[in-house]
């Protein structure tokens, strides 16, 4: 598909890989949205902050999880685009996404925004494949479990 670039909206995202490690095994927190899809949190960024200052007031904000439960551990950052159309108009996005470590895992916390997110849940990294529709995405997450599992099991 290619599209003109000129004539094309930008749009900047950035994500979180939320994850949380208990009894060895890596779980992750997945977000389902109101228009059922299912991923990980993720936000558009504000004029006035820097994408990690809007991923994690999102969090916060979608999820009802405290930052100070978020350990951001690590730098490693990656990034995708994709096109798509909505409404007939061409977009390009843009998205960056950090993984970052849950403390605990804190359901009495979990009051996701009801006009946004219909469910939130953890799930085993074994499983997550199979809520993930976008093979970009999935691509990602073969990259994060790639990561992960090196860094955790060095220790």
């Amino acid at each position: 598909m290619l599209f003109n670039l000129v004539e094309m909206e930008i749009q900047k995202s950035c994500w979180i890989i939320p994850y949380f490690v208990k009894d060895d095994k890596i779980y992750f927190l997945l977000i389902k949205w109101r228009h059922n899809h299912r991923g990980f949190p993720k936000w558009h960024i504000e004029k006035w902050e820097d994408c990690k200052q809007t991923a994690l007031r999102e969090f916060q904000e979608e999820t009802g999880i405290p930052a100070d439960f978020v350990i951001m551990d690590t730098d490693i950052v990656l990034e995708d685009d994709y096109f798509f159309t909505l409404n007939g108009k061409k977009i390009k996005k843009i998205v960056k996404y950090f993984i970052w470590e849950l403390k605990d895992w804190f359901e009495e916390y979990i009051k996701p925004q009801v006009w946004e997110i219909y469910e939130i849940k953890l799930v085993p990294s074994e499983k997550v494949g199979d809520y993930l529709e976008f093979k970009s995405l999935k691509d990602i997450f073969s990259k994060v479990l790639y990561f992960l599992k090196s860094k955790l099991w060095k220790q």
